[in-house]
């Protein structure tokens, strides 16, 4: 994307996020809307995703499950892993079998992640190399796929 495009997709993933945020007073609603139009950019620029507004939805599904995951709901591990394969297939319209260990893998920084904040977030910490290794598992199985 040129710049400028490149400067409001960016914005509407940050009003988005800003929208998803706040604990409990989120608007998720509103989370979608700025996706959807960061999603019609950028199909309009690299004509993908096939249904920008399918795949906003399946954006702010996975922060929603994610977050249950983050206040320690049993089992939603597997769900989070379901709700990345979804998203990951919509916007890059490939099979959702091809993406799956990508999905692994990011949920596994996730958690990473999500424990180092637990423990304070600690800028020496082993547990940001680990976080590191796994976005990096995750990125190289999602190019693989991608490019198949």
């Amino acid at each position: 994307m040129s710049w400028p495009r490149t400067a409001c997709a960016a914005w509407f993933a940050l009003r988005a996020i800003q929208l998803w945020a706040p604990i409990p007073a989120n608007d998720p609603d509103g989370a979608r809307r700025y996706m959807r139009r960061f999603y019609r950019l950028v199909k309009a620029t690299h004509g993908r995703p096939p249904d920008p507004a399918e795949s906003a939805w399946l954006e702010v599904e996975w922060w929603r499950v994610h977050r249950v995951v983050q206040l320690a709901a049993p089992g939603a591990g597997s769900e989070l892993v379901q709700a990345l394969v979804r998203w990951y297939a919509s916007v890059f319209g490939v099979a959702e079998s091809a993406v799956r260990a990508a999905a692994v893998h990011r949920c596994r920084a996730m958690a990473i992640s999500d424990q180092w904040v637990a423990e304070g977030r600690r800028r020496d910490s082993k547990l940001l190399a680990l976080e590191r290794a796994a976005l990096v598992e995750s990125y190289a199985a999602l190019l693989a796929a991608v490019h198949r």
